[in-house]
């Protein structure tokens, strides 16, 4: 959700968030790994929980590389390309970008 808002404010710098998203889900699935390996082989439902984390985090992985890779970067360039023109970059209801003009300082 905070990436989703972060897209549409060209102040925010979504490549740094997502890295810090993917260092934090990176950290959380090594720990869940750990606990997994070291759980007993009598308790299966502790395990199938741990499983069911682990394909989560591998999910959540998934989604940040195709986010940074498309939807993101599409973003990051409107509001780059949008400042270089002195515009603003708002975003109407149906949740396309408009271009308008920065009011002056």
């Amino acid at each position: 959700m905070k990436l989703a808002v972060a897209a549409a404010d060209p102040t925010v710098d979504v490549a740094g968030l997502i890295q810090t998203q993917r260092r934090s889900t990176l950290g959380a699935l090594r720990d869940v790994t750990r606990l997994k390996t070291g759980a007993d082989d009598s308790e299966l439902a502790w395990k199938l929980i741990l499983e069911r984390h682990v394909f989560d985090l591998e999910a959540e992985l998934n989604w940040l590389d195709y986010i940074e890779s498309g939807a993101v970067s599409e973003a990051s360039r409107r509001a780059a390309f949008a400042a270089a023109k002195g515009r603003a970059v708002t975003w109407a209801a149906d949740a396309s970008p408009t271009a308008q003009r920065a009011p002056a300082q």
